[in-house]
């Protein structure tokens, strides 16, 4: 069987493309088809593959960065904005069928992206997974010095070798300009403050991060923004809200990481929390590298909160199944969203106390 691949963006302002993409993945998930989904919003460095095999496919500019953009192995099946009309007509023609079998008996090795959402079309839910490279002959994008202005663990030293003779003294180290604190408001420190003695209980002794030196947070100071800048952090918490999110083979884990290690790692992040329903449009990899107080917050809540409402579960409280109204089935109930069976709860004791007020949503 050969490869399915959907070159996509999750931060296209337009309208159409939108519905273009989500049309394309409704199509492949009602076929059960297993399909390889690569985000160019978060994997800038994955543009020029597509933009490659575009052009094998002898696209024209500036139609090479169309998207969506469906290939089948190397072969173009779908591009553009005009996606949806193209799938319909394949599917009423019964082409993509025969595209389909034809698919399954190609023996063709294509590109493997080096990270993408993988949709296993088995009903389970989209996950994470690494590549083993990102296209013959293609660069990785070089992260240049200026992209974050202070950095604690540069894998390089600077020296400065001015002096009149390589005899008299060795070169001397360059003294970095000191770090100056971050702005944190008095809300931002109160959220932070939550939010750490939170991470601490759920992540308070995991040995890998205790070994890294990155457990336990300090509410009152910047280790919080500090110590979550290499990913590993919040990759451990997707996994705590949404378990197996991240195959955490593929997390680089260790005490001194390079830039590029760094950037793989929030790319990492992003991926998962987008793929657990957080909304990623407004943070961008940079940010969390820097250790952006606002990003970093929401980042969190976002991830927390879901992870939370996950729990808001008759496998967590079996208790919650006397919310069950008189004509309803356990399993209609429990297909409602998470936050719709906290409201039920909420609104159920407001009755048993007496208050018939009922709430229809709940603002977070």
């Amino acid at each position: 069987m050969g490869r399915i691949t959907l070159y996509s963006s999750s931060q296209t302002p337009v309208r159409k493309v939108i519905d273009s993409i989500n049309w394309v993945k409704q199509i492949l998930d009602s076929k059960k088809l297993a399909y390889m989904e690569i985000d160019l919003s978060m994997m800038i460095e994955q543009q020029p593959v597509m933009k490659r095999l575009a052009e094998k496919n002898k696209l024209e500019l500036p139609r090479r960065t169309d998207i969506p953009q469906l290939y089948f192995n190397e072969k173009i099946i779908i591009h553009g904005p005009g996606a949806i009309d193209r799938m319909d007509q394949l599917i009423n023609s019964k082409e993509l069928d025969k595209l389909l079998k034809e698919l399954q008996q190609d023996q063709t090795e294509p590109e493997i992206p080096k990270i993408g959402i993988w949709h296993p079309g088995n009903g389970k839910k989209p996950r994470i997974t690494w590549g083993d490279f990102t296209g013959e002959g293609e660069e990785e994008e070089d992260w240049e010095d200026g992209d974050w202005e202070y950095d604690d663990d540069d894998d390089e030293d600077e020296y400065d070798y001015e002096y009149e003779y390589e005899d008299e003294a060795p070169p001397k180290k360059k003294e970095k300009p000191p770090k100056p604190p971050r702005e944190i408001t008095e809300d931002e420190r109160e959220e932070t403050r939550l939010l750490v003695k939170y991470i601490n209980k759920v992540l308070g002794e995991d040995q890998y991060l205790i070994a890294l030196n990155k457990m336990p947070l300090n509410g009152d100071d910047e280790s919080l923004f500090d110590k979550t800048r290499d990913g590993v952090i919040y990759c451990k918490l997707i996994n705590r809200a949404v378990p197996d999110t991240v195959d955490e083979r593929v997390i680089t884990i260790k005490k001194k990481l390079s830039k590029e290690e760094k950037h793989d790692n929030i790319t990492l992040v992003l991926q998962s929390a987008k793929s657990i329903g957080c909304i990623v449009s407004g943070i961008s990899p940079p940010s969390l590298l820097e250790g952006k107080v606002s990003t970093v917050l929401m980042l969190l809540w976002q991830i927390i909160r879901i992870g939370l409402l996950e729990r808001v579960s008759i496998k967590y409280h079996p208790e919650l199944v006397r919310l069950v109204n008189k004509n309803e089935q356990v399993h209609n109930f429990m297909n409602l969203a998470p936050d719709l069976r906290l409201l039920r709860w909420f609104n159920t004791l407001l009755a048993a106390a007496g208050l018939y007020k009922t709430y229809i949503h709940i603002h977070t």
